[in-house]
């Protein structure tokens, strides 16, 4: 650093002390002074003046140095020309504002001629002024010939300005890397986008950003893409307390005996970071559509669902199901989203679903031909008149056998517009239906020891009140599967990301796998792209 430096120095005074120092200095005050107020160029010429009554610093000459002689003289020429670029659109305006000044002493000038012939231009256009030599000059058409050269010789400029006017209001917006880096972290945590105070630092730490920008940003996107279920009853519990925890999780690890209830607590979101847990509590009350007192499907649901949530106030409440496979066996018990499978039921929304994708599989390749598609000459067939016949110009109309049809069909879409919010909220419905009926059923997986058709068969005909069934794996369809199910017109088999609405209203009972239902609820809570 200290060699820099004394090089810096070195260079400095050699420049001070050549004989175009003062030169150079004169052509750079020059070209502050364009533009400048009078003070500041009254300091700058003092400051000019000072420096040229000081003299010359140095004992250098022209010759001794060749490359900094070129170097000066460079520079001063090049101050010099941007000293002549800066002040020419000064130049330019002080001429226009001359010229309008001169404009508005001709009319003052003019306008005592003007009155006094008013009575013989009483014809004349109202609009036309009188110069000093009496000609007439149409202001309105100098401000156009005006504008036009303008902005022939300043477009680029005024682009330019434009340039830069549109960086600085683009500067409120976040830079990209950090904006990637708050995205990755709303999308880990959507269920519930509230940072603690040790995220927000680190989240700072990581983008560059200050804390109030990271909470002025998290606002606004809760604010734009993120509403919360408003059925979110949460049981906070302090980490610090070990035994609560401890008694929390006897309860989550419970068996169902008998009659007896079970206690179970899910963790759900967690608010305030690590030193808090929520938790939503189940019971073994088994409801009959009688003993229904809300209007929810959990609520109406039949006795085949083991466990179901105690509803006080929230609106979408965590069910609990049974899991089996296709020999009945008893796989555990899985925690359904309640905001996927018990959202109130609307028939319209169904029916918007529904009528859209039944318009949106229409192929739409129907067509036909038109007077100028069909084949046919175009002569005309007779005379027009003296055949006693009506008069025809072709055999291609549509009066004739193998003419054109009018009016008739073309290939197009029949798509209907549906919105993506609608789409996901139809397929929870029909999720929701089924779950309240009791007509879904979870297993651990859709795995079959053999292609044999009669083993499924047998499965089916044990069911009860079943003509239809739907088969939803998570990935790819096991080719057992397949093979033992292709040949039943009854039973259908898709993957979960084929499930749709109108399938599952077409069949009367619904199986899912393990994995197929945690695909499914991930689908639903992935924030809808716009």
């Amino acid at each position: 650093m200290d060699n820099n430096d004394g090089n810096t120095a070195s260079v400095k005074a050699k420049i001070m002390a050549h004989p175009h120092y003062h030169r150079l200095l004169a052509a750079y005050i020059n070209c502050q002074k364009v533009g400048a107020p009078s003070e500041v160029v009254a300091r700058l010429e003092e400051a000019c003046a000072s420096a040229a009554a000081m003299g010359p610093t140095g004992t250098s000459c022209i010759g001794e140095d060749p490359a900094l002689d070129q170097f000066m003289e460079a520079y001063c020429e090049m101050l010099t020309k941007y000293e002549q670029e800066l002040s020419k659109p000064l130049k330019e305006a002080m001429l226009f504002l001359q010229r309008v000044e001169c404009q508005f002493k001709a009319l003052t000038v003019s306008s005592p001629n003007s009155a006094c012939g008013e009575a013989n231009e009483r014809n004349g256009s109202s609009e036309e002024e009188v110069d000093v030599n009496n000609n007439f000059i149409d202001p309105q058409a100098e401000d156009q010939e005006l504008k036009g050269q303008l902005l022939r010789r300043y477009s680029g400029y005024l682009g330019s300005l434009k340039q830069e006017f549109m960086k600085k209001r683009k500067k409120g917006k976040l830079p990209k890397e950090a904006r990637q880096q708050l995205l990755d972290w709303w999308s880990r945590h959507y269920k519930w986008p509230y940072p603690s105070e040790s995220q927000k630092l680190a989240l700072a730490e990581s983008t560059g950003l200050d804390q109030k920008q990271i909470n002025n940003w998290f606002i606004n996107q809760r604010k734009r893409h993120w509403k919360p279920s408003e059925d979110m009853q949460f049981v906070v519990m302090d980490a610090t307390h070990s035994h609560y925890y401890m008694d929390n999780v006897l309860d989550l690890c419970g068996h169902v005996f008998g009659n007896c209830l079970f206690s179970a607590e899910s963790s759900s979101f967690v608010k305030g970071g690590a030193a808090s847990l929520a938790y939503r509590r189940f019971s073994t009350s088994i409801l009959t559509p009688g003993s229904s007192d809300g209007a929810f499907p959990s609520d109406l649901l039949s006795t085949k669902a083991v466990l179901t949530p105690e509803r006080k106030i929230g609106l979408y409440q965590d069910l609990v199901i049974p899991v089996t496979n296709f020999h009945n066996e008893d796989k555990g018990l899985m925690v359904l989203a309640g905001d996927v499978f018990d959202v109130p039921i609307k028939k319209h929304i169904i029916h918007r679903v529904v009528r859209w994708q039944l318009a949106k599989r229409q192929q739409g390749t129907h067509s036909t031909k038109t007077i100028s598609e069909v084949s046919g000459t175009g002569r005309k067939p007779y005379q027009q008149k003296g055949t006693g016949r009506a008069r025809h110009g072709t055999l291609r109309g549509p009066q004739f056998r193998g003419g054109a049809t009018m009016h008739g069909p073309k290939p197009r879409s029949h798509a209907i517009k549906c919105n993506k919010k609608v789409r996901r909220l139809g397929l929870k419905i029909a999720l929701t239906a089924r779950a309240a009926e009791g007509k879904l059923l979870v297993f651990e997986d859709l795995e079959v020891p053999t292609h044999k058709t009669k083993n499924i068969v047998n499965y089916v005909n044990q069911m009860e009140n079943t003509k239809k069934l739907l088969l939803v794996d998570g990935g790819l369809i096991n080719e057992k599967l397949k093979l033992a199910t292709q040949n039943l017109h009854y039973v259908n088999v898709l993957p979960s990301i084929g499930l749709n609405v109108y399938s599952i209203l077409l069949h009367d009972t619904l199986v899912m796998s393990r994995d197929a239902i945690n695909r499914i609820v991930e689908r639903m809570h992935t924030p809808i792209n716009r």
